[in-house]
């Protein structure tokens, strides 16, 4: 199925929508990475209102840097969370990104505060090509 739709410059973009046939092996990554990415999500979230009731001074773009820089130096070299180093880093950059997104649009009243994701609501996440042209997100059902 094929999408058209024109970004900022006025070029028309296309998005093509695909049906995957994964085996079993192949269907627990991917529920793995979607896994991941959530729990990248709700990890930052949680501490980012830690940080704000703490009463810390920062721009929502400060406290998600310094999150993430936490995430990666400390948490992820922890032993109950080594598993996060089998999956992909993009998912989890894409994640902090979705969050920042997110807290920018709350901020201008486009959107609801950000909230805590669910594994029964929609399991997915996103992969960024290295260039940062491409982007493929995947929904598991």
């Amino acid at each position: 199925m094929r999408y058209n739709n024109h970004n900022k410059r006025g070029k028309r973009m296309f998005a093509i929508k695909r049906r995957l046939k994964l085996n079993q092996s192949e269907k627990t990554g991917m529920k793995k990475h979607a896994g991941f990415s959530r729990f990248v999500y709700n990890y930052a979230l949680d501490l980012f209102w830690q940080s704000v009731n703490a009463g810390l001074k920062a721009s929502d773009s400060k406290r998600l840097s310094a999150i993430k820089k936490c995430l990666t130096q400390v948490t992820k070299k922890a032993d109950e969370y080594l598993w996060m180093n089998e999956l992909s880093s993009t998912v989890y950059q894409s994640a902090f990104q979705h969050l920042q997104t997110a807290f920018g649009r709350w901020r201008q009243n486009q959107g609801k505060c950000p909230a805590f994701k669910k594994k029964k609501d929609c399991r997915s996440f996103t992969v960024y090509n290295c260039n940062g042209l491409s982007c493929s997100t995947f929904n598991l059902q």
